[in-house]
C-alpha cells in the first residue's frame, strides 16, 4: 500500500489522522475526517512516498471509520500497525501446494520516505509518530530532495516492540531525521477550537520525557513465533535531536536510541550507529531549549529484569575533535547531566577509528553495568573512545561509570 508522493497521478498526497470533527480543526463547514482513516489496516507494509505527507493531533485522532467502526488505529499514536494476520505464500514452488503462514515482520508496518508530523503531546500524555508490532518501521532518506522526516512534539518518534525491525538510513546530511522537540505548537491554519488541545497555548520551553527511537524486544503480544522476543535498530546517517524537560530523580528526559531487553538472548536486541557520512553528530540531545536540570541520554540499553542478557552495541563514528563542545566535533552531543551511552550486561563495538562524546556539567561518557564489555571484538588496541567535558571546573565528569541503580530503574519503566 502506497500513500502518493510527489511524481504520482493525483500529486502528493497529504493525511491527516485527526478527528477534525471534534477539534474543529478544518475549513468553515467542512469538518469531514479524511477518508484515509475509513481504511482499517493490519499485517500491511505502507510506504509513505517521497513528498507525501501524514499529520494531524494524535491525542485527538480518528478511531472510526465513516461507518462508526473501529478502524485499527489507537488514541495517542499517528499511524499504528499490527501483525496477528496470515497470508498465502505466492513464492511457493509450483510443484509444492500453497502455504498458508504468518505475515512476516518484514512485510507489515511502514516505510516512511516522506514526512510525517504528529503534535498534540504533552508532558503527562506522550504520542508515538509510528508505532509498529512485529513489524518494519523504515525512515529512508534519498538525498538533499527525497527528505524522510519524523517530527513529534511529545513522545516517541518511533515506537516498535515484540520482534520489530527499525532502520533509520540516510545518505547525506539531513535527509534522514527524527526530531521530538517536546513543545507544542499550534498548527498556524485550521487551529483547533474543540478537543484536548483547543484551548491550549504553545509550550515556551520542553516539557515530558522524549524519545527518537524506542525498541523493545517483548510484551504487547505474543503470536508464538520463534523471532517475536528480538528487537533490530539501526541508525545510519540519520540525524536524531530530541529535548526534555526537567529530570526528576536522575529519570532520562531526552533519550536518542532506546533499547530494552525483556528476557530475549543477547544477540536479539542490537543497536548499530553509524554518523560516519553526517557534518554533525547523529545524535543531538538537550539543544533547542531544554533546561539545565534535564538529562540526555544518547543510547541506552537496559534490561526489563535485574541481571538480564543485556544486548549489542554496535558503533561506527565519523572522525570526532577531541576539545570539541560542538555537535560537529563529537558524535553524540548532550549537555548537562548527559550520558553518552548507558548499557546493562551488554557489549560495547567499535567499527571506527574513533568515537566522541561531548556532555556539559553532571555527566557521563559511557556508563556500563554488570557484566558489559566496551570495545570487544573492536580490535581495541587500535580504538579510541573520546570524551569532551564541557561543565564547570566545579562539577563532576565521569567516561566510565559502574553500579547505576537509580538510573537503572528509571530506565526500565517504559
Amino acid at each position: 500500500m502506497k500513500i502518493e508522493g510527489t511524481g504520482g497521478s493525483n500529486g502528493p498526497t497529504t493525511v491527516n489522522v485527526e478527528d477534525v470533527k471534534t477539534t474543529h480543526a478544518a475549513a468553515t463547514n467542512n469538518e469531514i475526517n479524511d477518508p484515509f482513516n475509513d481504511i482499517k489496516m493490519e499485517s500491511t507494509l505502507v510506504t509513505i512516498e517521497s513528498g507525501a505527507k501524514v499529520k494531524g493531533d494524535a491525542a485527538n485522532r480518528v478511531l472510526t471509520d465513516i461507518h462508526g467502526k473501529s478502524n485499527g488505529q489507537i488514541q495517542n499514536a499517528g499511524l499504528s500497525m499490527a501483525n496477528s494476520l496470515y497470508r498465502w505464500d505466492t513464492t511457493k514452488v509450483s510443484s509444492q501446494p500453497v502455504l498458508w503462514r504468518k505475515t512476516k515482520n518484514t512485510e507489515s508496518g511502514f516505510v516512511n520516505n516522506g514526512e510525517v508530523d504528529i503534535y498534540g503531546g504533552s508532558e503527562d500524555n506522550n504520542l508515538a509518530a509510528l508505532n509498529v508490532v512485529y513489524g518494519t518501521v523504515s525512515n529512508i532518506g534519498a538525498g538533499s530532495t527525497k527528505k524522510a522526516e519524523i517530527k513529534l512534539d511529545h513522545g516517541y518518534g518511533i515506537y516498535a516492540t515484540d520482534g520489530s525491525i527499525v532502520n533509520a538510513s540516510g545518505t547525506t546530511t539531513d535527509d534522514s531525521t527524527i526530531t521530538v522537540t517536546g513543545k507544542y505548537k499550534k498548527p498556524t491554519s485550521n487551529a483547533p477550537t474543540g478537543g484536548t488541545n483547543g484551548s491550549r497555548p504553545d509550550d515556551s520551553t520542553p516539557t515530558g520525557s522524549n524519545y527518537g527511537i524506542v525498541g523493545i524486544s517483548k510484551g504487547r503480544v505474543n503470536y508464538n513465533l520463534n523471532d517475536e522476543n528480538s528487537i533490530d535498530i539501526t541508525s545510519t546517517n540519520t540525524t536524531i535531536k530530541v529535548d526534555g524537560g526537567d529530570s526528576l530523580n536522575g529519570a532520562a528526559t531526552a533519550t536518542g536510541i532506546f533499547a530494552k531487553n525483556d528476557s530475549a538472548d543477547k544477540d536479539k536486541v542490537t543497536v548499530k550507529y553509524d554518523d560516519s557520512d553526517l557534518n554533525s553528530a547523529g545524535i543531538e540531545l538537550q539543544n533547542n531549549g531544554s533546561s539545565a536540570s534535564s538529562r540526555g541520554v544518547g543510547i541506552a540499553l537496559v534490561n526489563r529484569y535485574a541481571n538480564g542478557n543485556g544486548g549489542e552495541i554496535t558503533l561506527t563514528g565519523r572522525a570526532g575533535t577531541l576539545g570539541s563542545n560542538a555537535a560537529t566535533g563529537n558524535n553524540i552531543f548532550t549537555k548537562e547531566n548527559g550520558i553518552g551511552i548507558y548499557a546493562e550486561n551488554s557489549d560495547i563495538k567499535l567499527t571506527s577509528n574513533d568515537f566522541t562524546i561531548t556532555t556539559n556539567d553532571d555527566g557521563v561518557g559511557i556508563w556500563t553495568t554488570d557484566a558489559s564489555n566496551v570495545g570487544k571484538g573492536s580490535a581495541l588496541h587500535s580504538k579510541t573512545f573520546n570524551y569532551n567535558y564541557n561543565g564547570k571546573t566545579d562539577k563532576k565528569d565521569l567516561q566510565w561509570h559502574l553500579l547505576a541503580e537509580l538510573v537503572k530503574q528509571m530506565l526500565r519503566t517504559i
